[in-house]
């Protein structure tokens, strides 16, 4: 569960930075705070 959770994280926070390259910002910021989320989840729940 854990592992899945870490991976899709940095799938998310991937996602985000390659949307900045492509300067989508509106999608960036969102993949970013997906993951941002995620990340938090985990150290809470961790």
């Amino acid at each position: 569960m854990g592992l899945l959770v870490q991976v899709l994280m940095y799938f998310m926070l991937a996602l985000g930075v390659i949307q900045l390259f492509k300067r989508n910002i509106d999608w960036a910021v969102m993949w970013l705070l997906i993951g941002a989320g995620l990340f938090i989840l985990v150290k809470f729940y961790v």
